[in-house]
């Protein structure tokens, strides 16, 4: 059992290192998009792979 948590522990601290950046990089990415006629909210969140919630309009 110890030895499985010798190999365990580096790639549990990676994985979760990872995710952190992931999700830092992913807050500070923003893109602009002009409403054109007859486009909806939803349709637009799924095109760029988000939720409505996550959309801002300037």
């Amino acid at each position: 059992m110890k030895t499985m948590n010798v190999y365990l522990r580096p790639i549990l601290m990676g994985v979760l290192m990872l995710m952190f950046v992931n999700a830092a990089l992913a807050q500070d990415y923003q893109a602009k998009h002009e409403v054109q006629r007859g486009e909806t909210l939803a349709g637009i969140a799924k095109q760029y792979g988000v939720t409505e919630q996550m959309c801002k309009f300037n």
